[in-house]
Formats: structure tokens, C-alpha cells, sequence
């Protein structure tokens, strides 16, 4: 109800003003708000095209700015504005003045203006990860705070350094790329026995030897204390990155147990759930889990700005 007010109280009452402010020859009110429902229709297409282009920029640094914010954005918006309100105004039968055609573009723009103000202030959250797993996690998270989660498959470079340097350089290259404010997040499974290991190359060991390879490592180990941690890192265009560091401890199982989660959940066992993350349901794991703990840092830090 809140974000309702928020969206659409300044709008009502912008509208008002203009209307009353027009007292010589002042337009009928329903061409007015024709415009103003043209305007929310143009912006769901705008965001389209926006996305298309996106998804096609080839473009870095500071080309890649000047890119997004003249051509992806200006011109994509500012065209689609002046097609519709040309094609539009012609054909209404009031339209005699100059006047006429500056309160249809007005009322244009504040129907397009809305819907940006419903994506903003509704919590509108872009995830930069290449993991379906992690997208589901997200999702399931970030739905008990009422927060809507865009996911977008864009690869980035990770450099050889600790969760934190990964979750920062990702976050800075994705957020100048699109333009906008976006979170990365890396993870990975620190196991005490083997120094770390295989800590931030666990996507890279996951891949290689398994969970049958770990299970070998620590053949004979009786301590096998091990933490997953997940490192979220945040950035917006022309700002330094922000960092939340979450984790959970365990151990590591004596053999693989259940097939929900994936990647070290079956060998990850937790003493105070008797389960590994591998017998746990997204729900159950979304409790307590090292994701859940870094994502609820960066809402509770996000949600205050």
C-alpha cells in the first residue's frame, strides 16, 4: 500500500497541477489521460528494446556509459515518445495550438514515468549469475522481503583472489556494462583439514574431481569441520562496490546423502539439521544457509539507502 502511495500520489498530483494550470482553451480530461495510459503502454515496449540492446552491447567503459545512457536509453525512450505523440496528435480533432501538443507530451511522459517508479520503488533487485540453483535460492529469498528479482546471464572475468575480490570485480564490470545497479555473488566450500580447500576454486574442483573426490581427500580425516561461504557483491554505475560475507558451518559428510540442492550439498552435513544441505529442501535450507545470511546482510543494508 505504501509503494502504492509512493508511486502514484506524486503523479495525481502532478497531473492536477498541469490540468489546473492550463486555463485558457484547457483540454478535454479524458484526451489527457489517454496520453497518460499511451505513456505506460510506450514504456513496457521501451524496456524491450532496452533489453534487446543490452544484450547486445559490445561496448566498455566509458563508451559503454555514454552507449547506455544516449542510445539505450535517451534515444530508445525519447523516439518511441515523439512516434507515438506525432502519430496520435494528428488526429485529434482539439489539437489547434502548439499548447495542445505540450500537454499531450506532458501527460506522455508521466504515464511512462509511472511504470519507472513502480520498477524502482517496488525493489526491483539484478542478480548477475550464470547458476539456476542460485536463481531459485535468490528468488525464494528475496520473495519474503517483497523484493523482485531480475536475473541476467552475463559473463564476466574472475581473477585469481578470495571470494571478495571475485564478488567485487564482477560486480563492478557487470554494473558499468548494463549501466545499472546490479549483485554478484561468489561461493565456496572451505574444508579446515585441507587448508581452505578448495575454497575459491570450488566451482573449478566441483567440475573436476566431484564429490567423490573430496569424500577421498579426507579419507581417514577425523576432523572435518568445514564453512560454505557466499560473498554478495554490490555496485551502482559510478560508485565503489559494497560486500556481505555470509556463512554457515558443517562437516563434511562420510558419503554423498540426498538428491535436492546441488554441487557439495550431498557431502555437506549440518549437526544441528541431522541433514546435509543435500537432504533439505530450498525452504529448509533458505533458514540458515551461507546465501541466505549474505542476502539478508545486503537487503537489510540496501533496504536503508
Amino acid at each position: 500500500m505504501l509503494a502504492f502511495l509512493i508511486t502514484f500520489l506524486p503523479i495525481i498530483s502532478f497531473i492536477l497541477w498541469v490540468y489546473y494550470k492550463d486555463k485558457y482553451n484547457r483540454e478535454n480530461i479524458s484526451i489527457l489521460l489517454k496520453y497518460f495510459i499511451l505513456g505506460i503502454i510506450l514504456s513496457f515496449f521501451a524496456i524491450i528494446i532496452e533489453k534487446f540492446l543490452i544484450d547486445r552491447n559490445i561496448f566498455e567503459d566509458d563508451t559503454n556509459l555514454i552507449y547506455t545512457a544516449f542510445v539505450i536509453a535517451g534515444c530508445t525512450e525519447e523516439i518511441l515518445k515523439g512516434l507515438v505523440l506525432y502519430i496520435f496528435s494528428k488526429k485529434e480533432d482539439s489539437y489547434d495550438e502548439k499548447l495542445d501538443g505540450i500537454m499531450y507530451s506532458v501527460f506522455l511522459s508521466l504515464g511512462f514515468a509511472t511504470v519507472e517508479n513502480l520498477i524502482h520503488i517496488n525493489f526491483m533487485i539484478t542478480f548477475i549469475t550464470g547458476n539456476k540453483h542460485k536463481v531459485i535460492e535468490a528468488e525464494n529469498i528475496f520473495k519474503d522481503y517483497d523484493i523482485n528479482l531480475e536475473h541476467i546471464d552475463l559473463g564476466y572475468c574472475e581473477p585469481q583472489g578470495t571470494l571478495e575480490e571475485v564478488a567485487i570485480s564482477g560486480a563492478k564490470y557487470a554494473s558499468r556494462k548494463l549501466n545499472k545497479p546490479v549483485i554478484v555473488e561468489d561461493a565456496g566450500l572451505f574444508i579446515k583439514a585441507l587448508k581452505g580447500f578448495p575454497g575459491t576454486y570450488s566451482s573449478y574442483v566441483q567440475e573436476t574431481l566431484g564429490n567423490q573426490g573430496i569424500l577421498k581427500l579426507l579419507d581417514g580425516v577425523n576432523d572435518r569441520y568445514a564453512e560454505f561461504r557466499s560473498v554478495i557483491g554490490y555496485c551502482a554505475p559510478n560508485s565503489e562496490p559494497k560486500i556481505f560475507l555470509g556463512k554457515v558451518i558443517g562437516e563434511i559428510a562420510v558419503e554423498e546423502k540426498g538428491d535436492l540442492g546441488f554441487a557439495f550439498d550431498p557431502i555437506f552435513y549440518v549437526p544441528a539439521e541431522g541433514k546435509t544441505f543435500g537432504e533439505l529442501t530450498t525452504e529448509e535450507k533458505n533458514q540458515f544457509s551461507h546465501r541466505k545470511n549474505s542476502l539478508e546482510k545486503f537487503i537489510k543494508w540496501y533496504s536503508i539507502q
